[in-house]
């Protein structure tokens, strides 16, 4: 599988990190404003200032049947309480979810790059206000030359340069122990689930799309998913290839 391209984003609010909650808050923002920009621009995903890529590797050449394929697929962790073993791969829940639905609009002209919603939170103000907003923008008929098509459950963009985006997010039990209700597990339990179906996903989309680029995305308890499958595939201690 080697000739790919991942760039793997690990950017958020860490659970026994709260202090820093605005910095991260900002950076995640900033790791979706850098796929987009990628999808709108040129196919490849981009760091964009606080978020830069902490590993790259390389896998594979185009797989037969491409056309079922997109250019860039991300898969999202969620933060603690935002998911479940159960939860839906394909819907634009919790933080994440927010901000990733602002993607297809982005993409199909309601939202400018880095414009109203990494905007609104800078502002202080509701991202989901503002993502409701983009929505409704679409909805009055300013929305661009892009069309939107699924494949295997996911929704795909397609940007008016071509560039085909789609996003999953991986289920998991997102549990702290029980503390402040949320779920029974351990935070340790909780990242070592996430990080094995992470894992997983990630090789079936690699084995199937060769020449897909593949960015990972956390937030909160999600983050640290990202930043320890990282750290283990930049040392060469992921199935995923180094």
């Amino acid at each position: 599988m080697r000739g790919h391209t991942m760039n793997t984003f690990a950017r958020g609010i860490g659970d026994g990190r709260r202090g820093r909650a605005g910095r991260a808050g900002r950076a995640v923002v900033a790791v979706v404003a850098s796929v987009t920009a990628a999808v709108v621009a040129t196919g490849a995903t981009a760091g964009a200032v606080s978020a830069s890529p902490v590993a790259t590797t390389t896998v594979g050449r185009p797989a037969a049947g491409g056309e079922q394929c997109v250019d860039v697929y991300a898969l999202a962790v969620q933060g603690t309480g935002q998911s479940s073993v159960g939860a839906d791969r394909f819907s634009d829940t919790g933080f994440l979810g927010g901000l990733f639905g602002t993607v297809s609009q982005q993409l199909s002209g309601a939202t400018p790059l880095g414009g109203s919603v990494s905007q609104a939170w800078l502002r202080g103000e509701s991202v989901f206000d503002a993502h409701r907003r983009a929505r409704e923008q679409a909805g009055s008929g300013s929305a661009g030359g892009s069309s939107a098509t699924t494949v295997g459950g996911a929704g795909v963009w397609t940007s008016p340069a071509g560039v085909r985006f789609a996003r999953e997010y991986i289920p998991y039990e997102a549990s702290f122990g029980g503390l402040g209700g949320v779920g029974r597990g351990s935070y340790v339990d909780s990242v070592d689930g996430a990080k094995k179906e992470l894992v997983r996903r990630g090789r079936e989309v690699l084995e199937a799309c060769p020449s897909t680029k593949l960015a990972l995305v956390g937030y909160s308890q999600g983050a640290d998913v990202v930043d320890q499958t990282a750290a283990l595939i930049g040392g060469g201690e992921s199935s995923l290839p180094p």
